[in-house]
């Protein structure tokens, strides 16, 4: 048996066990469900809010983001303040400060909102583009 052979043979080998035993490839396909977004809340602290983030990042993923901060009036919505930021690359194990801050989450754009309620719209847009954006809205109390 030659080298090439015996080399061939065992990457047969490897490639079975991996069908059988259900093991993972090395680099895995960013999938819709990458990164997730269960709930975004926020409690009113004065002239700003604070935002409670429930997210999960299964693997890297490439987003920007953008939010919107618009004031609820009886006319209709009144933008407040947006900001724009990215790309970034998200990661598995990234943790968000504690407390999450308005002036955090909007990487600096909007430090204070306005008295009465307050909508705050946060969209990630994956750099993959055939992968949809992830849009959550946040009611804020006034």
């Amino acid at each position: 048996m030659d080298g090439t052979f015996a080399y061939l043979a065992l990457g047969a080998l490897v490639m079975n066990v991996s069908m059988v035993t259900g093991l993972r490839p090395l680099v895995l396909p960013v999938t819709a469900d990458s990164f997730t977004v269960a709930s975004i809340t926020a409690d009113r602290v004065g002239e700003t809010a604070v935002l409670h983030v429930s997210r999960e990042i299964k693997q890297p993923i490439v987003m920007e983001f953008t939010m919107r901060v618009m004031a609820v009036k009886s006319d209709g919505l009144h933008q407040v303040c947006t900001a724009h930021g990215g790309p970034y690359e998200y990661q598995p194990g990234s943790v968000l400060p504690d407390p999450l801050t308005l002036d955090w989450w909007t990487d600096g754009g909007c430090k204070t909102i306005p008295p009465g309620p307050v909508r705050i719209v946060t969209t990630w847009s994956p750099d993959n583009h055939a992968l949809k954006p992830i849009t959550v809205i946040t009611e804020v109390e006034g």
